[in-house]
């Protein structure tokens, strides 16, 4: 448990993976109670013993829930660039911005 000067807690688990330290955030006290956060904590636990990363698998989870929702970065990128034609954006505006979301799903993916 992390308390901070704030008086805010939270539970949190530091782990080492690849030489490297790593924290997973649980939760917030109380409403993550201590049993949920040991079992957390236990569930990490294993995906180190089989070479998984804890922290990347959350954020996994979490990309596949809002891939569900259908907030992916080529949504929001296109509704972006249909707010800005809305506006009225120059033609170059809209090229540019066109062109750097073109670029960035080529690296971030969809």
């Amino acid at each position: 448990m992390l308390v901070k000067v704030s008086g805010s807690k939270s539970w949190r688990f530091n782990y080492r993976i690849d030489g490297k330290e790593r924290l997973l955030v649980i939760g917030d006290y109380p409403a993550v109670a201590l049993a949920k956060a040991r079992q957390v904590r236990d569930i990490a636990k294993a995906l180190l013993a089989d070479g998984i990363d804890p922290s990347e698998a959350k954020q996994e989870e979490k990309r596949i829930r809002l891939e569900a929702k259908g907030q992916t970065f080529e949504k929001i990128g296109a509704a972006f660039l249909a707010k800005q034609r809305k506006e009225g954006k120059s033609a170059a505006t809209l090229s540019k911005t066109e062109y750097h979301l073109k670029l960035a799903k080529r690296d971030f993916g969809r």
